[in-house]
C-alpha cells in the first residue's frame, strides 16, 4: 500500500491524518470549498490484513451502498492496492450508516458459501 500523503477521489480530498506499519487514516474534506473547512469525515485503511479479508475500512464519510464498491476501488487504486480486492467496510455516519463485505478475490476465490431462498410469508 503506497500511504500517500494526499490524494483525491471524486469531489474529495484525502489528508493522512496518521499511518503504521499496515494502517493509514485520513481526513476527508470537500475539494470546493469556501473559507475555513471543518471535516468530521474521516477513513482508516488497514491492509494487508493476515485473513482472507485482505483490507479493513472503517469510515463515517458519507456514501450510498451502491456506489460503495466503486468509490472503494477508486481510492485503492490511488493506493496501489490491486483491485478487485476483498475488503471489509464499517461505514459508521450518524445518518446512513452500513457494512458491507467483498469476499470474492481476483481470482475469483472466496472463504464463504452462501445461499439465499427466496420464501413467501404466511397470509395472516
Amino acid at each position: 500500500m503506497n500511504k500517500k500523503r494526499h490524494f483525491e477521489v471524486g469531489k474529495h480530498g484525502f489528508s493522512k491524518l496518521f499511518e503504521t506499519s499496515t494502517s493509514v487514516g485520513y481526513e476527508i474534506v470537500p475539494l470546493k470549498r469556501k473559507g475555513l473547512a471543518i471535516s468530521s469525515k474521516w477513513m482508516d485503511i488497514h491492509y494487508p490484513c493476515k485473513s482472507h479479508i485482505k483490507a479493513s475500512i472503517k469510515t463515517n464519510f458519507p456514501m450510498e451502498p451502491t456506489e460503495t464498491v466503486k468509490l472503494i476501488y477508486e481510492i485503492f487504486e490511488s493506493l496501489e492496492i490491486s483491485c478487485p480486492q476483498t475488503f471489509e467496510l464499517f461505514n459508521l455516519n450518524k445518518r446512513n450508516g452500513f457494512s458491507m463485505t467483498q469476499h470474492t478475490d481476483a481470482n475469483g476465490h472466496s472463504d464463504r458459501i452462501e445461499t439465499t431462498r427466496k420464501f413467501k410469508s404466511p397470509q395472516s
